[in-house]
């Protein structure tokens, strides 16, 4: 199911996104970034935040274009990227450790380097670890309000 919440400015409209995420459900499917910015692209009426959860799978090349379209009309991209090396425990066993970081590693440079190039982009591009994403978006929010307040 995709959820679309128009902007708005409100205390109530921050509590509707929370818990519009809050009851989000996992659907194991391919998509990408760029797939979900093309969907929102057409629908957003003036220029938004966009706060997304992701892996950053797909083409870079197809992300930073679907992403450039939004950004030229003022849009705000917050994507939020799994630490891989901070989500799961150090393990009990060292030569398990050391084998589970060595089987992340390709991955864990394919998300650095997909972080990098967002960033390039003018993303804001946060890590999560075990203790979820809570933290970044706390202060994704705190810096919208900031920026509101001194608007």
């Amino acid at each position: 199911m995709v959820l679309h919440l128009p902007p708005e400015r409100s205390p109530d409209h921050e509590f509707e996104i929370a818990r519009a995420l809050a009851g989000a459900e996992i659907e194991p499917r391919p998509s990408s970034l760029a797939t979900a910015l093309g969907y929102l692209a057409p629908r957003l009426r003036f220029p938004a935040h966009l706060l997304a959860f992701s892996t950053l799978e797909g083409d870079p090349a197809e992300l930073a274009r679907a992403w450039g379209a939004l950004a030229r009309v003022g849009h705000r991209l917050n994507v939020f990227v799994p630490d891989l090396e901070g989500i799961y425990p150090p393990l009990a066993n060292e030569a398990n450790d050391r084998a589970l970081r060595l089987l992340l590693r390709p991955e864990v440079d394919r998300i650095n380097h997909q972080v990098e190039q967002l960033r390039g982009l003018g993303v804001t591009a946060a890590r999560y670890g075990r203790s979820g994403a809570t933290e970044s978006l706390n202060l994704v929010f705190a810096e919208l309000r900031g920026r509101r307040a001194a608007g």
